[in-house]
């Protein structure tokens, strides 16, 4: 999970930052970004790598079309010449104004230079009056219609799925979410979400991509009503009358929405059919934000004159509590990884606003000194797998104590595994994105008849699969599984398996235990996957488990003689075994949980 912060023209940091966590081999499930957070987050989401939108932005830069993003008034209906640059002109004016407060106050020149900005501010108020009817200086169309034709352009779509987005959605519309997710219907899109003001409502929302009410929303006007800066952008609305509100910055109330990810989260996206898939998961929360510079305040800046102490008090205001209480809420959420860049060791402007100032190669210094920023954090972490020496140990220990239950131990007691043939192993999902979960970690399973030691498995498939989904340890008895698919239950229904995949498993199995490693901090509703309950004779659910995110599946199979064990080979019954029960209690709370829940 990626949380971008908003920045304005600090941005191209964050894109660097970005940079750094795909660097690192993270590879993100779900986004959510406010502002210029939100652009960010969006064009990574329909398919652009943080290279490929920093040289976007390097283009427009080229070109000086950065600044038309905000823009343009239109000029012949209110026949006014403010633009983005007059803005920023009166905007500095005001601002060394402000900062030499005390030479104004010299009778000897300070009326004058006063008097010399209120003629500007009178000017500019004119021309800006009548723009005040439509709640706000800049229309933003034209990042509307920039972001819109990016998204037409997404490296995600080939020409089958552009075609179905023409078709869907032409040039004169902008792209939907629901059309996107249309164009490609095979290719399941992360989740993406964009705080947004509700100002006619009064509240936050988040829009979410893969939410049926957000369906119909435009994805260029809703990252430009997420980057709608209140007075400065005019409001985007939603809806028809009576229904219609008004939409502006969700950095108005959450600037950097990290607390989206936390607990009450993930049960409201196991609610969306497009969202169980990721709330199933375990999650590592990366924030990609701005700090305070770490150079200390100047003396002349401790609120000691009425103009530090103004600034000072307007920073508070802008944003300043607000960014306070988000770090607190954000330090919450378990996993979490903030990479939070000091602002003047970005090589950005002064103002966020400054993107006149943002050329090539500034943006290209700021991307390199984000990456760098985040690289230096994320190399504190180390993302690997557990040592296999430790886990194999436990799993050894495991098919021990499973031979000593059984009563299989030699003349000298110890554990006799020639009968049995007891394997465990660990599988864990992949990191390549491919959703599958493969056997990581293995004992006794390296002979010629192990054609299953590196086995993949895709997500809800066999054993190990149903254990993802209904988070219960289960067992199995495998030959009442070969019986029932003679007698013309599918294999591939029952376990999700296709037949060259389910012959690839050991052919000499009988019985099978899988055990779910829960992750403690990932709590949501208990059961998902397909519906099992046709099933239900073909295995058993044993202890109570627990409700979270699944971190890896733990298995313990065998060749068991269930005549000469005397067990019941129904799975039901089987498990009134005192042996059974007794692995059972090893499996569920003993070292071989342990082990994988610390790291």
């Amino acid at each position: 999970m990626v949380t971008i912060e908003g920045g304005g023209a600090f941005g191209f940091s964050l894109v660097g930052q970005l940079q750094a966590v795909i660097d690192s081999g993270i590879l993100p499930i779900a986004f959510a970004g406010t502002s210029a957070g939100a652009i960010i987050a969006t064009l990574h989401w329909v398919g652009y790598t943080p290279d490929e939108i920093r040289e976007k932005f390097c283009e427009l830069a080229d070109q000086g079309h950065l600044t038309k993003l905000t823009g343009p008034f239109d000029k012949d209906e209110n026949n006014c010449e403010f633009n983005f640059d007059s803005f920023l002109g009166l905007k500095s004016e005001f601002e060394d104004l402000l900062g030499n407060a005390e030479t104004l106050a010299s009778k000897k020149s300070g009326w004058w230079s006063w008097l010399q900005f209120f003629r500007k501010a009178k000017d500019a108020h004119a021309a800006v009056r009548p723009h005040v009817q439509n709640c706000g200086l800049f229309s933003g169309d034209d990042l509307v219609q920039t972001v819109d034709r990016w998204i037409r352009a997404s490296p995600l779509l080939d020409e089958k799925a552009r075609k179905i987005l023409e078709d869907r959605r032409p040039r004169n519309e902008n792209v939907q979410f629901g059309d996107f997710a249309a164009a490609m219907p095979l290719t399941p899109l992360r989740p993406l979400f964009l705080p947004v003001t509700n100002v006619t409502k009064r509240r936050l929302e988040l829009v979410c991509s893969i939410d049926p009410d957000y369906a119909n929303w435009s994805i260029a006007r809703a990252v430009r009503a997420s980057a709608g800066f209140p007075a400065f952008f005019r409001p985007v609305s939603f809806g028809h009358s009576p229904e219609e509100s008004y939409y502006v910055d969700g950095g108005v109330i959450a600037n950097y929405p990290a607390w989206i990810f936390g607990h009450q989260f993930r049960e409201k996206l196991y609610k969306l059919e497009a969202g169980k898939e990721i709330a199933i998961r375990p999650w590592l929360h990366v924030g990609l934000c701005l700090g305070p510079p770490i150079s200390p305040i100047a003396d002349g800046d401790r609120s000691r004159t009425p103009a530090s102490f103004i600034k000072g008090f307007a920073r508070l205001l802008g944003g300043g509590a607000r960014q306070e209480l988000e770090k607190q809420l954000a330090e919450l959420l378990v996993r979490t990884i903030e990479i939070r860049q000091p602002e003047d060791e970005t090589d950005a402007p002064e103002s966020l606003l400054d993107f006149a100032k943002c050329d090539r190669v500034r943006i290209q210094k700021m991307f390199k000194r984000g990456r760098s920023a985040a690289k230096d954090k994320l190399d504190e972490y180390e993302f690997d797998h557990p040592d296999a020496n430790l886990v194999e140990k436990v799993l050894s220990e495991l098919v021990d104590k499973a031979l000593a239950c059984f009563g299989e131990m030699d003349h000298a007691g110890n554990p006799d595994n020639s009968q049995l043939k007891l394997r465990a192993n660990v599988f864990m999902p992949t990191d390549d994105g491919s959703e599958q979960w493969k056997v990581t970690y293995s004992v006794n399973m390296a002979s010629d008849d192990d054609r299953d030691h590196d086995l993949a498995l895709p997500k809800f498939a066999g054993l190990t699969g149903m254990c993802v989904g209904l988070r219960r340890p289960l067992i199995c008895n495998i030959e009442e599984i070969l019986k029932a698919a003679k007698e013309g239950v599918q294999t591939q229904k029952l376990f999700g398996m296709p037949p060259d995949l389910h012959k690839k498993v050991r052919a000499d199995r009988t019985w099978l235990a899988s055990v779910p490693v829960i992750d403690q901090y990932a709590y949501y509703p208990r059961r998902i996957g397909r519906d099992l309950r046709p099933f239900t004779g073909q295995f058993q659910e044993f202890s109570e488990g627990g409700d979270g995110a699944v971190i890896a599946v733990l298995n313990l199979d065998a060749k068991l003689p269930y005549d000469r064990l005397k067990l019941q080979k129904s799975p039901e019954l089987h498990w009134t075994n005192v042996r059974i029960r007794s692995i059972g209690h090893g499996l569920t709370s003993g070292p071989g949980q342990k082990w994988l829940i610390k790291s």
